[in-house]
Parts: structure tokens; C-alpha cells; sequence
């Protein structure tokens, strides 16, 4: 009896194991399993080799100058005292911009000035005091060669001992005056002459030093940068603004030297207004800075690129300072096979793609040639019209 229980037991444990909520198996209507989804394997892109042009081209953006614009640098070390004009506003060459302070200028001037007086004063009175010297001697020759002469007409041809002797006395005499007379047709003292040419000196140099505190224009135009204000300390040989001739503009860029290296004098350019549609204006790379072209070493108007107008006139529509796009035309390739860049795949510095070859795709090395706008020049391993399936 027990025996029996013992089973009937566990065949109720069995069955409330098997009806547990939650754990139903799924069926389909006819009762059988649900298969699970193949999963979809996505096709790979393919492409064809296209015969066209390729170009490569670089952007960049810069600012409308003058073409012709010259820099205000600091003469002098000093304070500011008057700022005599505003950025925009035009002027003419040798035209003051500023004025430097010059007040410790005007003292040493005063200074020095009154040294040139002193010194002059007694370089006139030395001057004064020789001429009467001298005149009261040539008045006591006069006056010996006078009483010699007496003397000789009063002795005539045969004087007696006493008038030999005067006649004699007198001779000493004269000679005497002669002498000086001589020492005194000397020049004035030289130290004089000397302390007033010093002077003089002195007080050229502090009116140069006045001359040089006045900032002027250095050519006609447009003050088109400025930083100037009353008393403001500037450096010798500080960059104070530019003066710019804005009768001929162009687009001026301060590109990296990587840039630059891809650049040449005189590749066709194309240029727009930043941050607008805008008209397309052509235009050619004029001037690169040394060591990339012919321009300057010494950074004036340039360590940028110069890009200039084919047409002068169309730069009229835009005031200096404008930031514009410049794009350049670097190289281009006409009627030349060519892929999308992603067609082409890279390993260990090769290139090649992979042709479909009937039903099976092969792979083949290709030569590259320039790149640009997505495309990529295909020199050699690869036909017009042969499908290439991406990577």
C-alpha cells in the first residue's frame, strides 16, 4: 500500500512540472515548431570603371586686400599722445596718423639749445675780441714802417752814427709788429669753434628725435587697420596698422605650409563671399611667399598667398577685410578611367580592386593618379566598363 502511494505521488509532481505558467512551447497550427529567420547577407556594392575627367582642388578661405598696402611701424619707443586719424579713413602720403609723446624731446632740445647759444656767444666774442687784436696790430705796423721810413728820409744817404742807430731801433721795431700781427691773422681758438659744432650736433639730433615722433602715412589709400590710442606704450619697430591703396584689391589667405606646397604662381582659382551663395569669380594664384614663390622672405605683405581678380573690375563689389572661399584648381586629368575612392581598396601600401570575373571575382593591382570630388584616376590595371565590387 505504501509502495502504491509512493508512486501516485510522484506522478502528480511530474505533471505540475510540466504545466508550469510561463514556459509553453511554441507551435505552429499544425503543431510544429516555429523555424527561426535566415538572416539576410547584405550585398556588396559594385561598380563600374568610368572613363571622365578627375581634378583635384583645395579650399580656403581668406580676405579681400589692397593689393598694394604698406605697414606703420614704430620709429621709436614712447606713449602715444594724440591719435590724429580713425581706421577707414583715407589719406595722403607724409600725412600725420599720430603724434608720440615728445615732452622729455623738448627738454633736451631746450637743453642743448642754450649750450648752442653759450657756445656761440663765446665763439663771437673770441671772435670780437681777435678782430681788434688784430686791427691794433696792423695800426702799431703801420705806425713802425711809418717812423722807419722818417727816419731814412731824415738820415738820407750818409746818416751820422745816431740816426744809424735809430734808423736800426726802428727796424727791430717794425719787425716786431710784423710779428704780431702775424700770431693774430691765426683763426679763432678751435675748442671754440669746436664746443659750437658739438652743440649744433646735440640739437639737430633732438629735433631729428621730434621729427621722427610724428607717425605719418607712408602712401596714398585707406588706413585699413589701426592700433593706436592716447597713451599707449609702443616698441620700436612695433606694427602700429596699414595703410592700403584700395584702388586694386585681391584675396589675401594666411594658409599652412602644407597648403602651400600644393600651390603654384599662377593656378586658376575660383572665388565666392563666405557664408553666402554668391557669384563664382575667377581668378589665378599671383604670389606665394618664399619658399613656396617669388614673394618676400621677410613676411610683408607676406607670408600669405596672393590670389588676384582675372577681372580687376569684379573686386569693386567688396570692401577690404571681407572673408571670402578661394578654391584652386591644383591639377586635372581629362578623359581618364575612373572610380569612386571607396572602390579601391588598400593593404600594406598596395592598391587593387576586386573584379567580378564571370561568376567568381579576382583580384588585380591598380596604379593610382590624382584624386579629387570622390574620384580617383586609374592609370594602369584596370579596363573602361569592368565591374568592381567594393569592399
Amino acid at each position: 500500500m505504501k509502495k502504491r502511494w509512493t508512486m501516485m505521488l510522484l506522478v502528480l509532481l511530474l505533471a505540475g512540472c510540466g504545466g508550469q505558467e510561463g514556459q509553453p512551447r511554441r507551435t505552429s497550427e499544425v503543431g510544429e515548431p516555429t523555424p527561426l529567420p535566415t538572416p539576410v547577407i547584405p550585398l556588396k556594392p559594385v561598380y563600374t570603371v568610368e572613363q571622365g575627367d578627375v581634378s583635384t582642388q583645395i579650399s580656403f578661405s581668406g580676405r579681400i586686400a589692397a593689393v598694394v598696402e604698406a605697414p606703420l611701424i614704430a620709429s621709436m619707443s614712447g606713449t602715444v599722445a594724440q591719435p590724429l586719424v580713425s581706421a577707414g579713413e583715407p589719406i595722403a602720403a607724409g600725412e600725420p596718423i599720430a603724434l608720440m609723446d615728445t615732452s622729455y624731446f623738448q627738454e633736451q632740445l631746450s637743453l642743448a639749445q642754450s649750450e648752442l647759444d653759450i657756445a656761440s656767444a663765446r665763439l663771437l666774442a673770441a671772435a670780437d675780441q681777435s678782430a681788434g687784436d688784430q686791427r691794433r696790430a696792423e695800426i702799431a705796423l703801420s705806425i713802425a714802417e711809418l717812423n722807419l721810413s722818417h727816419a731814412q728820409e731824415a738820415a738820407g744817404d750818409n746818416p751820422n752814427p745816431e740816426q744809424a742807430y735809430q734808423i736800426q731801433l726802428l727796424s727791430y721795431q717794425r719787425e716786431l709788429a710784423q710779428l704780431d700781427l702775424d700770431e693774430l691773422s691765426v683763426a679763432v681758438d678751435p675748442l671754440l669753434q669746436a664746443a659750437v659744432d658739438q652743440a649744433a650736433l646735440a640739437v639737430a639730433e633732438w629735433e631729428t628725435q621730434i621729427q621722427r615722433a610724428i607717425i605719418t602715412a607712408p602712401i596714398d589709400g585707406t588706413v585699413s587697420a589701426l592700433s593706436l590710442s592716447q597713451g599707449r606704450a609702443v616698441e620700436e619697430g612695433e606694427l602700429l596698422g596699414i595703410v592700403s591703396d584700395t584702388s586694386q584689391m585681391e584675396v589675401s589667405s594666411d594658409i599652412t605650409s602644407d597648403l602651400m606646397r600644393q600651390l603654384a604662381e599662377g593656378m586658376s582659382a575660383q572665388i565666392s563671399l563666405s557664408g553666402g551663395p554668391g557669384e563664382l569669380l575667377s581668378g589665378a594664384v599671383r604670389q606665394l611667399p618664399y619658399p613656396y614663390g617669388a614673394g618676400s622672405s621677410q613676411g610683408d605683405a607676406d607670408g600669405t598667398a596672393r590670389i588676384q581678380f582675372d577681372d580687376p573690375a569684379q573686386a569693386a563689389g567688396f570692401t577690404p577685410g571681407d572673408r571670402v572661399m578661394v578654391t584652386v584648381l591644383v591639377d586635372q586629368r581629362q578623359d581618364v578611367l575612373w572610380l569612386p575612392r571607396s572602390a579601391v581598396r588598400v593593404f600594406g601600401g598596395r592598391y587593387f580592386a576586386v573584379i567580378q570575373d564571370g561568376e567568381g571575382q579576382r583580384r588585380v593591382d591598380v596604379e593610382l593618379g590624382i584624386e579629387g570630388d570622390g574620384r580617383v584616376e586609374i592609370v594602369s590595371g584596370l579596363a573602361q566598363g569592368q565591374q568592381v565590387v567594393g569592399p
